[in-house]
């Protein structure tokens, strides 16, 4: 249990929390790449712009049917094997020498993004004590927002200072982190 305030959460909370913050700078971290890896990838900005795109689309489809298709699985199992793919993909970014390999990474990205952030609500949501299900969802919700105030200057930061790969090894290893410290502690829903 980790303390706010009076109010305690469980520490599982904060990382669906890490989670959520790995998918929204994932989703837009790009923008403050974009040159770079347009460079490195011997393309247009306008072609990487894109991989936004592409990942995007991939969320937005697959999200209704990932929704209905894993509905009778266990949440912890599918946010686990969400974010092992999520990480696979943002890890394989490190090594991708051609725009088309760095779109289809990008939407495994989006698919997999698209099991984990709803899952990651659902687990929230039903695990809250009764009454406090809005404190619980919003603290999950509030990843993608400090997403864009923190880890996409981050990601650029990192970017600017290595590489744009780094960026990605980043979002990688922290999604990582979150899917083995998710199947130790998250509770099973």
């Amino acid at each position: 249990m980790l303390m706010m305030g009076k109010i305690s959460y469980p520490s599982w909370l904060f990382l669906l929390f890490a989670a959520t913050l790995a998918l929204g700078t994932d989703e837009f971290v790009i923008s403050g790449i974009l040159p770079a890896i347009a460079s490195d990838l011997g393309t247009t900005t306008g072609h990487v712009g894109l991989l936004v795109t592409a990942f995007a689309l991939a969320f937005c489809i697959a999200s209704p049917v990932i929704a209905v298709a894993t509905d009778k699985y266990d949440k912890k199992k599918v946010l686990v094997g969400g974010l092992l793919i999520f990480a696979i993909a943002n890890g394989l970014m490190v090594v991708v020498n051609s725009l088309w390999l760095a779109l289809v990474l990008r939407v495994i990205a989006g698919i997999s993004a698209s099991a984990v952030s709803p899952t990651a609500m659902a687990i929230a949501g039903s695990r809250a004590p009764s009454g406090r299900e809005g404190k619980f969802l919003s603290i999950v919700t509030a990843g993608l927002t400090v997403a864009l105030f923190t880890g996409v200057p981050f990601g650029a930061w990192i970017g600017d200072i290595w590489s744009w790969r780094v960026t990605f090894l980043v979002i990688a290893l922290v999604a990582a982190i979150v899917t083995v410290l998710s199947a130790v502690l998250l509770p099973y829903v």
